[in-house]
C-alpha cells in the first residue's frame, strides 16, 4: 500500500486529497483524468456561490479612463527599474495599467480585491524617487499577494472563505512590512484554493466560496492549486510579481501550470507570522513571477538573510555541472501523455547551457512518504493562533466556530463539504507525537535528498513530481517553464538542491532558463 501513495502523495496537496477520494470509493482514474477533471469544474463555473465578491475599481476608474499610455507589462523588474529611473515610466502609470489588464481579464477569476489606495502609494514612490529617495530593488513595484498572506485595512485577509470576509487586521504580516520597506506597492490580492486547499475531498484547484473558479491563463487547463490566482495573474500580467504560499506544491504547481517561475524557500527563511496556515512545520512563502532573476529580486526583499545584489548571473553557469534527472519514481497511471517528448526536450536543452545529465533515483520511502498526518496535526492549532492574533477582529475564534459557520449554509460557504477542515479539528495527536513525526520525516527526506545528491549539483524533474521530497525536507524548489504539452498545456522543469543553496539554485535556473529552445 506504501507504494500504491508513491504517484499520488508527491503532486501537492491537491493529490493528497485526490488519494483521499481514492481511498474512500471513488473510481479508479489516471492523473490525466483527474486533471481534465479538475479543468472541466473550473471551466463550467456550476457551483457560483451567493457571497462571490466582485473587485472595486470606483478609487481608480477615472485615471483608468484617463490613461492612454502603451506599457509593456511583460517587462522585467529591472527594465521596469530602469524607466523608472530615465523618467519613461512612473509607478503610477505601471499601476494603472496593470488595473486595466485587471479589468479586461475579469473572467479568470484571477484577482479577489484590489487595494484602494494603491494609486496614492504609487504617487508617493513617485514623488520620493523624485527626491533621491531609492528605497530598495522593489521600490515602486506593484505586486499581487495571496489572499491567505495578512494585510491590514483596508485590505482584507480570507482565505477565499465567506467567514473572514469581516475579519479585520491591525498589521501586515512581517513579510509585507518587509516588502514596503523595499518600496513594493502592493496591488491587491489573488484568488485561492479556499483554505489553501485543506478543506474538502473531492476539491476544485483554484476555488473559493469568495473568489469562484480561478481559470488557467493558457486555455481550458488545470490551473492547479492552491497558489492559483497569483500564477495565473503572472502569466496575465497582472502584476510586476505575486507571491504565494506553499505546504506541499502550491507555488510550484500552478506555476508550472500556467507557464511561470516559482520559488518555494527553505522551510523558515521567510517569516509565516500574519499568515493563515495549515502547517506550521512545512509552510513557506515564495515569489510566483514571469523570471528567475525577479523571483531572486523579489525573495530578496521578503527577509533579510538573501541578497540577489550578490549574485552573478550567467548564461554559463550550468557548464561543467552534472545535472541529476530522476527516474523510476513514478507509477504508470501518474505519467502524463505526451510527458516522454517534454523530458526529452528538457535534456537536450540543460545539455545545451552546458551540463551533463544523468540518471538518478530517489529513495522511494521518501517518495511515497504520507504526509497527512502532519497536516492535520497542526491545522487546528494552526488556526486557533492566528484567529486569537486578530484579538477583536475575528469574526470566529476557533477551527470548530468556522465548520459550525459554514455547516449554516454549506450551499454557499462549503459547496464541496469541509471534511478535511472537520478531521483537521477532531484530530488529537500531542505536539510530541507530531514534533516526533516531523523530525522522522525530515530526517528520511533529508537523507534522502543528500544521498541523490551525492556526485550531482542540482536534481531536476518535471513539475511537481517531488514534491513529497522537498516539502518535508524543508529545502528550496525552482520551477522554471519547460515546454508545452501538444495540446497548449504548460509545464515547469523543477529545480531542487539542499536548504543551504538558495544562490546557486537560482543561478542554475536562469543558465536553464536562458539556453531553454
Amino acid at each position: 500500500m506504501k507504494y500504491g501513495m508513491m504517484g499520488l502523495g508527491i503532486i501537492g496537496i491537491w493529490m493528497l486529497i485526490w488519494r483521499l477520494f481514492k481511498t474512500r470509493g471513488g473510481q479508479p482514474m489516471t492523473k490525466d483524468q483527474w486533471m481534465q477533471n479538475q479543468a472541466e469544474a473550473q471551466v463550467a463555473e456550476e457551483l457560483a456561490t451567493s457571497n462571490i465578491q466582485s473587485l472595486d475599481f470606483s478609487a481608480f476608474s477615472e485615471s483608468m479612463q484617463r490613461q492612454a499610455k502603451e506599457i509593456d507589462l511583460a517587462m522585467s523588474i529591472a527594465k521596469i527599474q530602469a524607466a523608472f529611473d530615465t523618467g519613461i515610466l512612473t509607478s503610477e502609470e505601471l499601476a494603472i495599467a496593470y488595473l486595466k489588464e485587471i479589468e479586461k481579464t475579469q473572467e479568470y477569476h484571477a484577482v479577489l480585491a484590489l487595494n484602494p489606495d494603491v494609486l496614492k502609494e504609487a504617487r508617493l514612490y513617485d514623488q520620493a524617487r523624485a527626491n533621491g529617495i531609492h528605497l530598495g530593488d522593489l521600490h515602486g513595484i506593484p505586486i499581487l499577494l495571496k489572499d491567505n498572506i495578512g494585510t491590514k485595512s483596508p485590505l482584507q485577509t480570507t482565505a477565499g472563505a465567506d467567514v473572514l470576509k469581516t475579519a479585520v487586521r491591525d498589521e501586515d504580516a512581517i513579510l509585507v512590512q518587509q516588502l514596503k520597506a523595499e518600496g513594493a506597492i502592493i496591488l491587491g490580492k489573488t484568488n485561492l484554493s479556499e483554505w489553501a486547499n485543506f478543506m474538502s475531498q473531492p476539491s476544485i484547484n483554484g476555488f473559493s466560496t469568495l473568489g469562484g473558479y480561478t481559470r488557467n491563463a493558457h486555455g481550458d487547463f488545470d490551473v492547479s492549486g492552491s497558489s492559483s490566482g497569483s500564477a495565473s495573474g503572472m502569466a496575465l500580467h497582472l502584476a510586476s510579481a505575486a507571491l504565494g504560499s506553499e505546504t506541499a506544491g502550491s507555488i510550484i504547481s500552478p506555476s508550472s501550470q500556467n507557464g511561470v517561475v516559482g520559488f518555494k524557500p527553505a522551510w523558515g527563511r521567510v517569516s509565516t507570522e500574519g499568515v493563515v496556515p495549515i502547517a506550521g512545520s512545512l509552510d513557506v512563502v515564495g515569489p510566483i513571477t514571469g523570471c528567475v532573476q525577479d523571483a531572486a529580486l523579489v525573495y530578496s526583499g521578503m527577509q533579510g538573510g538573501f541578497d540577489a545584489r550578490g549574485l552573478k548571473w550567467s548564461k554559463d553557469a550550468l557548464k561543467g555541472k552534472r545535472v541529476g534527472f530522476v527516474t523510476d519514481h513514478m507509477l504508470e497511471e501518474d505519467i502524463r501523455e505526451g510527458t516522454d517528448a517534454i523530458t526529452d526536450q528538457l535534456r537536450l536543452d540543460l545539455e545545451s547551457a552546458g551540463a551533463e545529465v544523468v540518471e538518478i533515483s530517489i529513495d522511494q520511502e521518501a517518495v511515497a512518504l504520507d504526509i497527512l498526518p502532519v497536516l492535520f496535526n497542526e491545522m487546528k492549532s494552526g488556526i486557533n493562533a492566528y484567529l486569537g492574533s486578530l484579538g477583536e477582529g475575528a469574526p470566529v475564534k476557533t477551527l470548530s466556530e468556522i465548520i459550525a459557520y459554514n455547516q449554516e449554509d454549506l450551499k454557499n460557504r462549503a459547496p464541496y463539504g469541509q471534511v478535511l477542515l472537520e478531521q483537521s479539528d477532531e484530530a488529537e495527536t500531542t505536539e510530541a507525537d507530531d514534533q516526533a513525526l516531523i523530525k522522522k520525516n525530515r530526517t528520511l527526506t533529508r537523507e534522502a535528498l543528500g544521498k541523490a545528491l551525492q556526485g550531482v549539483d542540482v536534481i531536476v524533474s518535471l513539475g511537481t513530481e517531488l514534491t513529497t521530497v522537498y516539502a518535508m525536507a524543508g529545502t528550496p524548489a525552482l520551477t522554471i517553464p519547460a515546454g508545452r504539452r501538444e495540446t497548449g498545456e504548460p509545464i515547469g522543469a523543477t529545480f531542487l538542491m539542499r536548504e543551504n543553496d538558495t544562490a546557486d539554485l537560482f543561478l542554475y535556473g536562469y543558465a536553464y532558463e536562458q539556453n531553454r529552445k
